[in-house]
């Protein structure tokens, strides 16, 4: 195995850096990369060299037989290597969005060197070629626009086959001629063709051909030759979506090495529902996923504890009425301050197709969101329940649609199909309740890990200090640099005279939050004494043990050097 893969290095290396040596005549001098192929020419041109075909791999087909493989004489080609073609197809991409973006370079160097494809074969279902009835087209080049047919084949089966010429076509999907024109030269009903090109004008353009990454190089690079070729410029592909392959237990699938998990088998194991969110959930779409079911029932069982609260509180919250802000606890503004943020996230995510990053939002996120919330609610509010869930059951219902329906009919009592229902807005998010709760969050896990550290177990009191006002004018001048610089930070702080009468004391606290510069961007002053009173009754009762909170001025000789090490947002701390 050594061997093989210093070999393959070797090869490697030589082809893509080596020098034609001074043996070699004229192409002495010549990159390696760039002789081969005038090499290869000029042997097979002197006729003193062959091509041989030599497969990479054993072939399996999808009913599971070995397939042999034979060249073929008398041969159809599609000429991709036509240059006014690749012109015209290129400006159709220019147009495109490519989804990831990164690979557009790879369809434009698709578009470089693709060259003619053998479109014919002699065996098989398909297609009749209709130069050679003897023939039928090769799947890849019969398989690129069947998306234009989807428009139309629910219409268009009920028609009689015989009176279905190309200028039937021509006008649904060129707009060549009138319905009038056609329906009499066709002997079709005129209305019947005004149907068909509605259906087609409301879903063209194609908005996507989604696909695996590769195929870049063959399917996906000439559905956008065929759609340039056939359709008229405002009918042309817009998109690809560029899928990653799925890898099963660290083994690449492949129906050609037998390597496949049925994805009815999935459904079976799993139910529909989660085999479709799993998929998304892994990875990005455009990334290679690995499917481990181990780590799927772990994920299934997290999944189920959220529906279970969804269920729960969408059924106690039927008909809780409009939501009214102002009357929520500060426990229950964060968590709608929190579900807001995390619609806002989904909804940038999935206007990118990025699909993982929008079912992490609804699910995994927003879970944790709810372990904390269940700790700190103060009293249940219906409206806030129903606001919530019925929200969330529409962004989870492209990836549970089954699930979600039965939720929004059953457990919300509605009467329409959720389906019908319009997506939740972004709606703003304050982040000053997010800073608030995340404070009272910290201050929690700060004191934990004390007592853990000191081997406590028990603590009578807990004394937190809160940092003096010059504080927050230090990370203010921390927050205007660009860069974690102490000496940028230094020059900017000395610019407000509380901080400079610090002096050492003050080049302490800037060092301290120097190093946290770029996380500090968006953090604003907020009132730790009165966030901390308020969330007194709830710390004490996480932490078991008395609290007493006060300003770092404040605090006697006892504690004073205890008291100077708090900064903004992480209070000193004392225990008793």
């Amino acid at each position: 195995m050594k061997l093989e893969e210093a070999k393959k290095i070797v090869y490697k290396i030589g082809f893509h850096k080596g020098i034609m040596n001074q043996n070699c005549g004229k192409y002495a001098g010549m990159p390696v990369n760039k002789a081969k192929d005038l090499v290869k020419k000029e042997l097979i041109d002197g006729g003193k060299a062959e091509k041989f075909y030599e497969l990479e791999g054993r072939i399996v087909c999808r009913c599971g037989t070995e397939c042999v493989v034979r060249v073929l004489e008398d041969q159809w080609f599609v000429t991709y290597s036509d240059q006014a073609w690749k012109e015209e197809s290129r400006k159709t991409l220019e147009g495109m969005k490519i989804i990831p973006e990164l690979f557009r370079t790879q369809y434009d160097n698709v578009f470089g060197w693709l060259d003619d494809k053998p479109c014919t074969r002699s065996k098989g279902l398909g297609t009749r070629f209709p130069w050679q009835e003897d023939k039928i087209l090769e799947p890849l080049a019969d398989s690129t626009i069947y998306m234009a047919y989807f428009t139309i084949s629910h219409l268009i089966k009920k028609l009689p086959p015989e009176k279905l010429g190309e200028k039937v076509f021509d006008f649904i999907f060129q707009g060549k001629g009138t319905a009038e024109a056609v329906a009499k030269e066709s002997g079709l009903d005129k209305k019947d063709l005004d149907a068909m090109k509605k259906e087609f004008d409301y879903w063209y353009p194609l908005a996507f051909n989604v696909s695996a990454t590769e195929l870049i190089p063959n399917h996906m690079s000439f559905s956008i030759f065929q759609h340039t070729a056939i359709f008229p410029e405002g009918k042309r592909q817009a998109g690809t979506l560029n899928l990653g392959m799925l890898v099963l237990e660290g083994k690449k699938m492949s129906s050609s090495k037998g390597n496949v998990i049925l994805i009815n088998d999935m459904c079976d194991k799993i139910g529909t529902d989660y085999v479709r969110l799993f998929l998304m959930n892994s990875v990005e779409p455009w990334e290679e996923m690995d499917w481990k079911q181990r780590e799927i029932d772990k994920g299934v069982e997290k999944i189920n504890d959220l529906l279970e609260w969804v269920e729960e509180n969408a059924s106690e919250s039927a008909g809780g009425g409009a939501l009214d802000e102002k009357s929520l606890g500060q426990a229950e503004k964060w968590l709608l301050n929190a579900f807001r943020k995390r619609v806002n996230a989904y909804l940038d995510a999935m206007e990118g197709v990025m699909l993982r990053s929008a079912v992490q939002e609804m699910t995994f996120k927003f879970a944790k969101d709810l372990l904390w919330f269940e700790d700190r609610k103060q009293r249940e509010n219906k409206a806030l329940d129903l606001y919530i869930t019925g929200n969330w059951l529409k962004c989870i219902a492209p990836f549970m649609p089954h699930i979600a329906e039965e939720m929004w009919r059953h457990s919300l009592k509605n009467k329409e199909s959720i389906f019908k229902a319009r997506m939740p807005e972004k709606a703003k998010a304050d982040p000053m309740i997010d800073l608030s709760e995340r404070l009272l969050e910290t201050a929690a896990e700060d004191v934990r890990n004390i007592m853990k550290l000191t081997g406590k177990t028990e603590v009578k009191k807990a004394r937190l200090f809160v940092a003096a006002p010059w504080k927050w004018a230090v990370l203010e001048a921390v927050k205007k640099i660009d860069r974690p610089d102490f000496g940028l930070a230094m020059k900017e702080a000395m610019k407000d005279s509380a901080v400079r009468a610090k002096g050492n004391e003050a080049a302490a606290v800037v060092k301290r939050l120097a190093g946290k510069a770029m996380e500090l961007k968006e953090t604003e002053k907020i009132d730790e004494l009165a966030i901390l009173e308020n969330g007194k009754e709830f710390l004490e009762g996480e932490l078991g043990c008395k609290l007493e909170i006060m300003k770092e001025e404040s605090a006697g000789k006892e504690f004073a050097q205890k008291a100077a090490s708090a900064l903004p947002l992480k209070p000193a701390i004392f225990l008793e």
